[in-house]
């Protein structure tokens, strides 16, 4: 057998850039089916797994893509409560999605899931929280059906603290009527990480030590308005007819920096689901600059992005600078402009054009 040399290295240095962790963003992704609204998911690992969830996501009707490190959900269109053999196959974290069409769908098949090959991980425990909380769980040879007219709040005591059975009872969970009260739950890091998602859309989750309790809420979502096409797509031309009546210091119609940090939230919000309300006006915001780059058109995006009281949540409204003076990313940024409206064939999106950075 060759001898193996180790010998001491100089000092290492350099930047690596952390990727978000896979076990989070995929029940993350799967709980996105809870929502009412588009959800935006930042520096999500561009991995297969991921790929996977989201084709999962398009095959139920959703619109779903990538943009960069960022992806971009719309649940609005879903429709199905199967998910295909072949993509329930394709990763062991297909199961997830179980738990969430049954939330929201009140049914979900999942053919026997698939993808990783580190021995026999049966989902006995998912079915268990399932049928504890009211559903009709059927089960054949490749096969798993579960179907609830309602869902009722329960107490579960899992038989092991497995990760991805508190993951499927947080779900369904969200869905049913009343508390439920999960014992001997998973308490790893995705698990708190599930459970802030679910918090910040609406539902409330709460974790401590081996017990999660669920008490759901209507759930919204924290859209991010920037657009995500998946197909080519060039923005419209903004028009520089009305510039000049944009300046910095002037009276804004909407002037979002005189809000605080939640109620600035819930502005942005209206903005996105009430555009009606909005089209024509002039906006004044402040927020950290970010920069999105379609990595299939090359297109570049520009966004100002507003953090809520805790910082954990963020949303993004696009923006067009009439003279292309784009600061550093990160930088502060304050911005007026005119809301306008443009559709994509999967999205309606609005963003600020005419824009002027105030200094």
């Amino acid at each position: 057998m060759p001898a193996l040399l180790v010998s001491k290295s100089p000092p290492l240095s350099g930047e690596v850039t952390i990727h978000g962790a896979k076990n989070s963003v995929l029940p993350i992704l799967a709980a996105t089916l809870l929502c009412r609204t588009p959800c935006v998911l930042h520096n999500c690992p561009d991995i297969l797994d991921v790929t996977h969830a989201l084709a999962i996501l398009c095959s139920l009707g959703c619109a779903a893509e990538r943009r960069g490190a960022s992806v971009y959900i719309d649940p609005r269109g879903c429709a199905g409560h199967s998910v295909p053999p072949e993509l329930a196959a394709s990763m062991r974290a297909s199961s997830l999605f179980l738990g969430a069409l049954l939330a929201r769908q009140g049914e979900a098949s999942l053919s026997l899931p698939g993808g990783c090959p580190i021995g026999a991980r049966p989902v006995d425990y998912h079915l268990l929280a399932f049928r504890a909380l009211g559903a009709e769980v059927t089960e054949t040879d490749d096969t798993i059906h579960c179907r609830a007219r309602r869902l009722t709040g329960a107490k579960i005591t899992l038989p092991g603290p497995s990760v991805g059975a508190t993951e499927n009872a947080m779900l369904a969970a969200v869905g049913a009527e009343g508390v439920t009260v999960i014992e001997n739950a998973a308490c790893e890091p995705e698990i708190v990480d599930l459970a802030g998602f679910l918090t910040a859309c609406g539902a409330k989750s709460e974790t401590a030590s081996s017990v999660v309790t669920v008490l759901p809420e209507p759930a919204s979502s924290n859209a991010v308005t920037a657009p995500a096409p998946e197909h080519s797509m060039q923005l419209p031309e903004s028009s520089t007819a009305d510039a000049s009546d944009i300046h910095a210091g002037m009276d804004a119609e909407i002037d979002l920096t005189l809000l605080s940090d939640t109620v600035v939230n819930a502005e942005v919000y209206n903005m996105l689901v009430t555009p009606e309300n909005y089209t024509g006006k002039i906006v004044r915001m402040t927020g950290e600059y970010q920069e999105y780059i379609d990595e299939q058109t090359g297109e570049l995006y520009h966004s100002c992005v507003i953090y809520d009281a805790l910082a954990c949540c963020q949303q993004g409204v696009e923006f067009v600078l009439t003279d292309g003076d784009y600061p550093e990313e990160g930088t502060p940024i304050t911005v007026v402009g005119r809301y306008e409206t443009y559709t994509t064939p999967y999205y309606d999106y609005f963003h600020l054009v005419d824009g002027v950075r105030e200094k």
